[in-house]
């Protein structure tokens, strides 16, 4: 899909839609790497409109998305998944035409489905997913360093502007990530195993631990369920967003559970070896892993 202006390369006007952990991160990466450039957040809030603007991860924060994005060259929506597509939508019917929208989402189907929707929105959306952030939120646990080395997969359609896309995968590279492209499904289909059905099985883990048994809890309980503390509305919103992906591999994970179940009460050494075999050269290959490439 064609557009009439082309976008620019390195944006000089940014806005960020949302200044939580990862567009905090974002506003100062970006302030680092080009120190002239405007970014200016959105919070909801004045109390984090004020952290933003003091921790340096803009340079001037606003209430209102679509003033933020009047003029802005890039827009990144760092907002929970179910008002990604929204935003984009009523962003790229007021913002300038050489606007490109992205968005740090962890579900992607369902979000570009819905901006595609809008014939403009299309041409300006590249939807993007930063493997990148941590249980602590706000900005002021921003981080400029937070995207180097990580991997942000963007994911593009039939109706993405080549040069909004180039100029996308430049941006993340800009800011220390390394970009793969994939299809929006194959996304989600990956992520529902890698990262969603693994949310909500250290909720299920966290979840039988009786009160008496906290004074307990040593390393392996913590590490096991670090991702247990994320925000209750956020992964909500992911899962329905990608609910069948992810009910999939939690029945996956629950069939293999049963498996070890009954291998440990068949006291089976054989079996068990075997298994926990497997899932130790499984998660020993991760320090070794290369970034895919599809």
């Amino acid at each position: 899909m064609s557009c009439s202006t082309s976008p620019l390369f390195p944006p000089r006007n940014i806005a960020i839609v949302g200044v939580g952990l990862l567009g905090g991160s974002l506003g100062m990466a970006i302030r680092r790497q080009w120190p002239d450039a405007v970014v200016t957040g959105v919070s909801r809030s004045e109390k984090n409109q004020r952290i933003s603007v003091e921790s340096g991860c803009v340079t001037r924060s606003v209430a209102d998305p679509l003033a933020a994005a009047a003029d802005a060259d890039l827009v990144i929506i760092c907002t929970p998944v179910g008002t990604v597509a929204p935003l984009a939508i009523e962003i790229a019917k007021t913002a300038g035409p050489g606007v490109t929208i992205t968005d740090v989402g962890s579900t992607k189907a369902q979000i570009v489905q819905d901006v595609e929707q809008d014939q403009t929105a299309a041409g300006r959306f590249v939807g993007s997913h930063p493997i990148a952030g941590g249980e602590k939120s706000g900005p002021e646990h921003s981080r400029s360093d937070l995207f180097n080395n990580k991997t942000v997969i963007v994911t593009p359609t039939e109706n993405s502007d080549p040069a909004r896309l180039q100029l996308i995968g430049q941006f993340w590279q800009a800011v220390g990530a390394k970009v793969v492209s994939m299809s929006p499904a194959l996304h989600d289909q990956r992520l529902a195993g890698i990262s969603h059905a693994t949310h909500f099985t250290a909720c299920a883990v966290a979840s039988i631990l009786q009160q008496e048994e906290i004074l307990l809890a040593g390393s392996g309980w913590r590490d096991t369920t670090r991702v247990a503390s994320g925000d209750p509305q956020m992964w909500s919103d992911i899962a329905f967003q990608n609910a069948g992906p992810i009910a999939e591999k939690l029945r996956a994970i629950a069939a293999q559970i049963t498996e070890y179940a009954q291998t440990i009460e068949n006291r089976d050494q054989t079996q068990l070896r075997q298994l926990l075999n497997e899932a130790k050269q499984l998660r020993d290959s991760y320090s070794h892993r290369q970034t895919p490439t599809t």
